[in-house]
């Protein structure tokens, strides 16, 4: 291999990570995902996918079996190497934070509480709706030429809507949400579910908080707000922040509104995160009586940042489905994961949702033997927290093949076991400042993909295949005095299969391909060990990839994709050329990605459709086996308010 000088290059990251490691999310557009810009896995497994359809320069032909990957060709070699990769984004222009309003604690005025029970014991509501309520109020209060402030009139209309809500039956309370969902811009629908909320949290059970997961008791949505008005005890925060989500969701937003469960410092805890279905860019998320929004989009919205702030590697979604029910259906990586994942040999963030995004700065050096690897590496995740830590893990690869003529040749399998140590550095609100907070997480991370290629005829390979992720991560931390230690894990199995179609001058390639991931799940929230059971599909998607060999070094390629979830779906479509020689590899791809169906920005993928480019270009070894730099660079721009994002990869080999 010839040498290359590392010396200024080693200076340009350096300055590069200290330049640009505050990056953070934003809505600008939606991250171009492997399927378009790959971000090269230093460490990771090579896949049967990514050795297949290799063209030959002088014969002009390929292998028979496989499409092209979707990342830049990085063999696993037996010999020591090393390998250094820094990855960076910028948002419209040099800006790399969103736009995000503070989080906000609210809470009912007890003056016009005193207000609304005075005028309901002396009849004057009685049989009106909500706005003739309001407004019988607004001239009661206003009597001796005082006026109220729209505010004013908003913390009335709150007021009143509690007290109607406490007085209403079970059964005539989904009228009454309907009613004032019609009445209420969204953001005054999420403060007022936050001082519901809040209210909520002052009758908080504790004999049922201390049961802990094994409590078998739940507290049902009724049961929350019959207590409020008394002095009952009901409901621990699963139980009250799927009550605040059903009453959310009857509002006029059902499909845009979910419980989130995730690991905190020293225990587990559910808060709301909602999305306007007339503005899917904005994410809010709720707290008892904070509430605050932004405009990240994809696994970044979900992000805690508030008073208790998630530090696991995962989130779990909980759809309302009656009276505080809350039954999953998602797990979604953190952010944390997701560059754990990575870091300790995972193929690429398609271990999770094919078009998850990776919105987070990375500088990493590694070395490696064979299927053996480590590395130390830097992250900064969107919110702007500092992750450092060191990975190590080994990886396999038997890749099965059969040739024409041969129905059957074994099974292909590949995968990883992966260890790591992660030291994050936090800052979240402590009482009525901020005040840093470290987290300290050991992670075991272990997957693997089979798959049984079938020769069907001399043109036509089948391949069901069947892939699985174990993750599981001790975390220890919290603010200075009050550190304390939790667990968080995860399990998918992905089902799929592919059907490969070639010409028979081995020119043109068609390949369809199916999958569905499950996940373990709960059918509610509220029962944690005493819920039943059941398999959650995190997602389900088609394909159809087409490559044609144009001549003996440039190939064109399409792909359309569809992702099927719960909480919304995605169609993306690319199409793109590459070029190879003996000493490199340069491609070019755009794409078009957009959401369809009950649109939540903090779908993978995005709430906004968006214009994809990537650009990526690869430098071999003189015999061109392996790559010694990699650079990768994208361009995404939202087609609804043209935010644009830029963000580009390189990744050096020795």
């Amino acid at each position: 291999m010839k040498s290359i000088k590392i010396g200024p290059l080693l200076c340009v990251l350096v300055f590069s990570s200290l330049t640009f490691s505050e990056d953070h999310s934003s809505a600008a557009a939606v991250r171009l995902t492997n399927d378009i810009a790959p971000i090269v896995g230093l460490s990771g497994p090579s896949t049967d996918e990514a050795k297949a359809f290799e063209f030959s320069a002088t014969k002009g032909t390929c292998p028979d079996a496989g499409l092209a990957s979707d990342r830049p060709l990085r063999a696993a070699a037996d010999n020591f190497h090393i390998d250094i990769e820094f990855r960076t984004y910028v948002v419209d222009g040099l800006t790399r934070d969103g736009q995000r309003t503070a989080y906000t604690d609210s809470s009912f005025d007890d003056h016009y509480e005193r207000a609304v029970k005075n005028a309901y014991s002396h009849g004057l509501l009685a049989g009106k709706s909500l706005s003739e309520s309001q407004q019988k109020m607004i001239e009661r209060l206003s009597s001796g030429g005082k006026h109220l402030s729209e505010d004013q009139k908003k913390d009335l209309f709150d007021a009143i809507l509690r007290d109607r809500i406490l007085r209403a039956t079970p059964l005539d309370r989904r009228a009454i949400y309907r009613e004032a969902g019609q009445l209420m811009s969204f953001d005054d629908q999420v403060a007022f579910i936050a001082k519901l909320g809040g209210e909520m949290s002052g009758h908080y059970d504790d004999s049922r908080a201390d049961e802990g997961i094994s409590a078998k008791s739940m507290a049902t949505c009724d049961q929350v707000l019959t207590a409020l008005g008394t002095d009952q005890k009901a409901g621990v925060c699963r139980d009250i922040h799927m009550c605040m989500a059903q009453t959310l969701s009857d509002m006029g937003n059902e499909g845009h509104v979910y419980g989130i469960s995730f690991a905190s410092p020293g225990n587990y805890h559910v808060t709301l995160v909602a999305t306007d279905p007339h503005n899917p860019n904005r994410v809010h998320s709720i707290n008892y009586n904070e509430h605050g929004s932004s405009d990240k989009q994809d696994v970044a919205a979900l992000a805690q940042d508030h008073t208790i702030p998630d530090v696991g590697i995962s989130y779990r979604l909980w759809k309302p489905v009656g009276n505080g029910k809350g039954e999953m259906v998602a797990a979604l990586p953190s952010q944390l994961g997701l560059v754990l994942n990575e870091m300790t040999g995972g193929v690429n963030t398609r271990d999770f949702d094919p078009t998850i995004r990776q919105d987070y700065g990375v500088l990493s050096a590694g070395a490696g033997a064979g299927p053996l690897s480590g590395r130390v590496f830097s992250a900064t995740l969107a919110n702007g927290d500092r992750v450092l830590g060191v990975a190590t893990h080994v990886s396999w690869n038997k890749t099965a093949d059969p040739r024409p003529g041969q129905i059957f040749d074994g099974l292909s399998n590949e995968g990883s076991i992966g260890l790591a140590f992660a030291h994050r550095l936090m800052e979240r609100p402590n009482g009525d400042k901020i005040s840093p907070m470290t987290i300290n997480t050991i992670y075991l991370n272990i997957q693997g993909r089979v798959a049984a290629p079938i020769r069907l005829t001399k043109n036509l390979v089948i391949e069901p295949n069947a892939a699985y992720r174990i993750q599981g991560a001790f975390i220890e931390g919290g603010f200075e005095g009050e550190r304390g230690k939790t667990g968080d894990g995860d399990a998918a199995l992905t089902l799929g299969g592919t059907a490969t179609l070639t010409s028979n001058n081995q020119r043109f390639r068609l390949r369809l391909s199916g999958e569905t991931q499950l996940t373990l799940g709960l059918v509610d929230v509220r029962g944690l060990f005493s819920s039943d059971v059941i398999l959650v599909p995190n997602h389900s998607s088609l394909s159809l990839e087409g490559e044609q060999l144009a001549s003996a070094n440039v190939r064109l390629n399409e792909r359309f994709l569809y992702v099927f979830r719960e909480y919304g779906d995605t169609i993306q479509a690319t199409a793109g050329a590459e070029i190879n020689s003996s000493r490199g590899r340069t491609s070019l791809r755009v794409g078009f990605l957009t959401p369809i169906r009950k649109v939540n920005g903090f779908m993978p993928g995005g709430s906004s459709p968006s214009l994809l480019v990537g650009l990526n270009h690869t430098v071999l070894t003189d015999d061109g086996r392996q790559s010694i730099l990699d650079l990768n660079s994208t361009y995404t721009q939202r087609l609804d308010d043209g935010r644009f994002m830029f963000d580009t990869g390189l990744a050096v080999h020795f």
